[in-house]
């Protein structure tokens, strides 16, 4: 039996507008299947609010806690083709984080994905989280770096992430002078740690009006630390905390 199918680039349907202009645009379309390609949706257990929208057969959903653009959707549109089992397809067990002493990896990633964060941000939260961000220690295993010693004069020190963003007398300095500024944002006798910095996860629960205020601030900073370091690597220009873009 042969089949019509259509496929179409929706190129998000995260939101309740977008997603119901989607799909009514697809109804006038005679096809019997669907395939849509960049939904933009995060992994979930269920995807029943999706899977009511579509009102004209079965469909099956899933989505990507790694990457904003992953999710695909096969919607029916014909009796004649059977959805046997669960809709729900993205099974994909969560990427554990090195270095991770507390928390779960499934908050660290939703925290890369953070909505509150701007896209270059989300992409420095990935790499840090990964630890692939192009540091001296991680370009040196690669054999792309003559050394993983630190660039910053007097340090000497293995440049992994952790060192760039927490260890250095850079960073020290940094959380040192923005310290005041956070405090106020965090859970009573909660205090910077490695793992807040790096990862968004504090020993006491945040809540999330907080949180989101918080977490894009880390990260600016982080990316200000990230900044300053490349200027240095690139045209030996030394930098201080008060000179750094924020």
């Amino acid at each position: 039996m042969a089949f019509n199918i259509t496929t179409i680039n929706v190129r998000s349907i995260k939101t309740e507008i977008r997603a119901q202009s989607v799909l009514s645009f697809l109804e006038r379309f005679n096809s019997d299947v669907f395939l849509l390609q960049e939904c933009g949706l995060p992994f979930l257990s269920s995807y029943r609010k999706w899977e009511d929208k579509w009102q004209h057969g079965p469909s099956i959903w899933s989505g990507s806690n790694f990457n904003k653009n992953d999710g695909v959707a096969i919607l029916i549109k014909t009796p004649h083709v059977v959805v046997r089992g669960s809709t729900v397809v993205d099974r994909e067990p969560v990427c554990p984080v090195r270095g991770l002493a507390i928390g779960e990896p499934t908050t660290v990633w939703r925290n890369v994905a953070h909505p509150a964060l701007l896209n270059r941000h989300r992409d420095l939260s990935w790499m840090v989280a990964h630890e692939i961000l192009p540091v001296r220690a991680v370009m040196h295993s690669r054999g792309m770096a003559r050394t993983s010693a630190c660039p910053r004069p007097g340090c000497g020190q293995e440049e992994s992430v952790r060192h760039l963003l927490w260890e250095c007398r850079a960073a020290r300095d940094l959380w040192k002078e923005v310290g005041p500024l956070i405090s106020p944002c965090l859970p009573a006798g909660e205090d910077l740690t490695p793992q807040l910095v790096l990862y968004g996860v504090g020993r006491r629960p945040i809540p999330p009006k907080a949180f989101t205020k918080l977490w894009p601030t880390l990260t600016c900073l982080k990316a200000a630390l990230w900044s300053s370091r490349n200027l240095l690597v690139a045209k030996q220009v030394n930098t201080t905390p008060r000179q750094w873009p924020w």
